[in-house]
């Protein structure tokens, strides 16, 4: 086992250890939860990932995104990002699309992924990946953050969940217009990468609704939905 993985022991087991790091992964946003959820999965030791984002960094970024720096404003996040990583462990194979996710090619990005994190702020958007995980197949680790509350949630193949969530799907995202601090954007992406070990160890999760995250009153609470099956 490679020595960069030690610490992670007994927390995880060798055979634990190399089911990680074979998984290929799709992170598609990288601005608060995708930094922290990038920073995580390479430290946990995934060795394939695909970014996607279209967007620059901003001066506006920094309170709240982990690859933000004073240095990188006005660069490319998925740049920015494959260099994160990279600096963790340059061994990992990352691939980047400067892109809006409805411009990139689905066969593409989906080819060979096993998960993918939803970690953009826009609701049309997070309908469109969820469709497309359907079409693919592929397990989606979905969250959301505003102001102090977040959301976090894992969607199996053939069910749907955000319709139920965001019923009116042409409703702009509270996220892009609330703002949002640190330490709630950390809280939502750990919670992301939990499910995330959980759902590759094929450990006990559950997918028939959400995670409520309220740091007003220090809560996580799971709300319940009938999970809608795709035909």
């Amino acid at each position: 086992m490679e020595k960069r993985y030690i610490k992670n022991f007994d927390s995880l087991s060798e055979f634990e250890q190399k089911i990680i790091k074979q998984k290929n992964i799709l992170v598609i946003g990288l601005g608060g939860l995708g930094g922290f959820v990038l920073d995580s999965l390479a430290r946990l030791g995934v060795n394939k990932i695909k970014l996607i984002d279209f967007d620059n960094f901003d001066i506006t970024n920094l309170n709240r995104q982990l690859l933000s720096t004073e240095k990188n404003i006005g660069l490319s996040k998925v740049l920015e990002g494959k260099k994160y990583i990279n600096s963790i462990n340059s061994l990992i194979d990352v691939e980047i699309f400067n892109y809006k996710f409805e411009e990139c090619c689905f066969k593409t990005i989906f080819e060979d992924i096993d998960i993918v994190f939803d970690c953009c702020d826009n609701i049309i958007t997070k309908f469109n990946i969820e469709e497309q995980c359907q079409i693919f197949n592929t397990p989606l680790i979905y969250g959301a953050v505003a102001g102090y509350f977040g959301q976090v949630s894992c969607i199996l193949p053939n069910f749907t969940l955000l319709k139920q969530i965001y019923p009116k799907k042409n409703i702009e995202g509270v996220e892009s217009k609330t703002g949002n601090l640190c330490f709630v954007v950390s809280i939502v992406a750990s919670l992301q990468i939990n499910i995330f070990l959980k759902l590759i160890l094929k450990k006990t999760i559950k997918t028939n609704g959400f995670y409520y995250i309220d740091m007003n009153i220090f809560e996580i609470q799971w709300i319940s939905f009938e999970i809608k099956k795709e035909k």
